[in-house]
């Protein structure tokens, strides 16, 4: 019975990180290309201004299972390729890449912070097909996110981060610049989702602890019964 308990209560308290959902997803409100990549020998970087002065793509965001509200904000990020990227005979390639991210109130990644990642956390490999006038990045490292819409005890690490980068112009390639291989230059709209660990409601929790502590509780009785024959 000890054991059946034992159990039961792991089970109620490895449930609170166990659900993973979509904690905010956000897409462009323009109709143009506002990504911008640029390749050079040292690699590519790839960013939401063409300039050396920070600036934000207009986007709309909510959903989420807490119902996140549909809200406009801004998107800023800046992702640096860590390597050299590797060719696919007959396919495309992909190469690693490192950065961060906001959504913030203000286009120029200031006022209210809805969500956001700091020390390069964004970490991932952006993949794509040879002529694909689209491609993403795929986030490869857990990540601790602040904002209005990640605290608050509602979710729990770790978060993840998806870019997908559509209508890529020209369609996605690699280029050899001095001998080392990157992405080549680009332009694109971008869409997204922040991604995390929801913990549930205290009647939820308390509810699933219920419910398994009765089928520990049912399968010992019918035990004992069986050994009372």
């Amino acid at each position: 019975m000890k054991k059946l308990v034992l159990s039961a209560l792991l089970f109620v308290a490895g449930s609170a990180t166990a659900f993973a959902d979509t904690v905010i997803a956000f897409s462009d409100l323009s109709s143009s290309n506002n990504v911008y990549g640029v390749a050079t020998a040292s690699g590519t970087e790839i960013k939401t201004y063409s300039g050396n002065t920070p600036g934000g793509i207009a986007v709309g965001f909510g959903g989420g299972v807490y119902g996140v509200p549909n809200t406009n904000g801004y998107l800023t990020f800046d992702l640096k390729s860590t390597g050299n990227a590797t060719s696919i005979p007959s396919f495309g390639g992909y190469q690693s890449f490192q950065g961060d991210f906001k959504i913030t109130s203000n286009a120029d990644g200031t006022g209210t912070v809805y969500a956001a990642s700091s020390g390069l956390a964004l970490t991932g490999t952006i993949v794509g097909v040879n002529g694909a006038a689209s491609f993403v990045l795929d986030t490869t490292s857990a990540t601790d996110l602040t904002g209005t819409l990640v605290t608050g005890g509602q979710f729990v690490g770790p978060f993840g981060v998806s870019l997908h980068f559509a209508s890529a112009s020209p369609t996605f390639g690699l280029t050899t610049i001095s001998g080392n291989t990157t992405i080549k230059s680009f332009s694109s709209i971008v869409t997204g989702s922040v991604t995390g660990t929801a913990v549930p409601e205290p009647s939820t929790f308390a509810l699933l602890g219920f419910g398994v502590a009765g089928l520990a509780f049912a399968t010992y009785r019918q035990r004992k019964v069986a050994s009372a024959v």
